[in-house]
């Protein structure tokens, strides 16, 4: 006779909804968590990797869910955009806009729905370093980067 392993596990609901909350924010999907070491998540993010289903010996398996979504929203085409466009150049600093911009910003990217501080830095071939000393309102974890406000992107 073949012994067969039968794996359990219990779900700690608190934990994987602090999960849940926590990646509403930092944009990660499973596929993320198969290529990324938790070491090089961004400040803040770094508990995500923390065990919040646990395998105990002759726990009781939760059922399968009885409906599945066929599609998951929002997906990675909902938060990386295509490569953002200046919206405004030197002279005006358009509204709204962090109080502590930097003053004599040359062009400036107006946020939208999706983006991240990494890929409007990629897009305008900047760092996260400059862009937070432009922005530093915006935090160096990226915490207040707005919908709708304007960015600077080029001093």
């Amino acid at each position: 006779m073949v012994a067969s392993i039968t794996r359990t596990a219990v779900n700690n609901e608190i934990l994987a909804s602090e999960l849940a909350q926590q990646t509403q924010y930092c944009r990660l999907t499973d596929d993320d968590f198969d290529y990324l070491d938790e070491e090089e998540y961004a400040e803040g993010c770094q508990s995500l990797m923390d065990e919040y289903c646990f395998a105990t010996a002759g726990a009781p398996v939760s059922p399968s869910p009885s409906r599945i979504p066929a599609v998951c929203s929002p997906d990675r085409s909902t938060y990386i955009t295509g490569t953002p466009t200046i919206i405004s150049a030197a002279g005006t600093t358009p509204a709204p806009y962090q109080p502590n911009i930097i003053a004599g910003c040359q062009h400036f990217y107006k946020v939208a729905s999706g983006d991240t501080c990494q890929n409007v830095a990629d897009a305008f071939s900047i760092t996260l370093i400059l862009s937070y000393g432009w922005d530093p309102d915006v935090g160096n974890s990226c915490q207040a980067l707005f919908l709708g406000y304007n960015v600077c992107v080029s001093a």
